[in-house]
């Protein structure tokens, strides 16, 4: 998908929002041949997985990107115009960069998130966030990325890592957020006591 031409200047999004509001919970988009999520308005996508699209999320108004796993696009996580807060989410192996600011003010927030692209850009455009807020730049060792399983694998570096005050209470598949007690707790414990690990699952 995301080959219709919305104006003069690019192909179109595989999902486009253009204006008012855009909530996506448990979903995959991927190989879109532009952006796999394109939004105008205001937008939240949470324990959602983005993968080889060309720019995999883009914020052209105010994008939300909570607990999501982008994997192998172009450019990750992408803000164009608008403002782009990603949290508690896994951008890696991006072919180009990782977290983008390509157009207009500079209104890029990370936190809690691992940006890991080996050989190429973790940010563009914008500071590298790494080391702050609760930032890491690590393999994110995913059970099999190349077969679509997005599952943490044992001691992965983003297991209980995340900020459980904002995580929403359960995962991609449903799965209610846990402290894994054979890792150690770097994020942010949720009300209930548990952490939550970066990414979808």
């Amino acid at each position: 998908g995301g080959n219709s031409v919305v104006n003069a200047y690019s192909a179109g999004g595989m999902i486009e929002a253009t204006g008012g509001t855009l909530l996506m919970e448990g979903c995959t988009v991927s190989e879109s041949l532009k952006d796999g999520v394109l939004s105008g308005g205001a937008a939240t996508v949470k324990n959602t997985v983005v993968a080889n699209c060309d720019r995999g999320v883009c914020a052209w108004g105010d994008m939300q990107v909570l607990n999501c796993t982008l994997d192998r696009n172009r450019q990750g996580a992408v803000e164009h115009g608008g403002t782009l807060a990603v949290r508690n989410s896994i951008v890696c192996r991006s072919l180009q960069a990782g977290v983008v600011h390509d157009w207009g003010t500079e209104r890029v927030t990370v936190t809690y998130s691992d940006i890991w692209n080996p050989g190429k850009s973790n940010y563009a455009g914008t500071p590298d966030k790494t080391g702050q807020s609760g930032n890491v730049s690590a393999d994110p060792t995913f059970k099999n990325a190349d077969g679509g399983n997005y599952r943490l694998d044992y001691r992965s570096p983003c297991i209980d890592a995340a900020d459980g005050a904002t995580a929403p209470p359960a995962d991609f598949m449903g799965a209610p957020r846990y402290d894994d007690p054979r890792s150690a707790n770097t994020g942010v414990a949720a009300a209930g006591g548990a952490y939550a690990d970066m990414g979808a699952y």
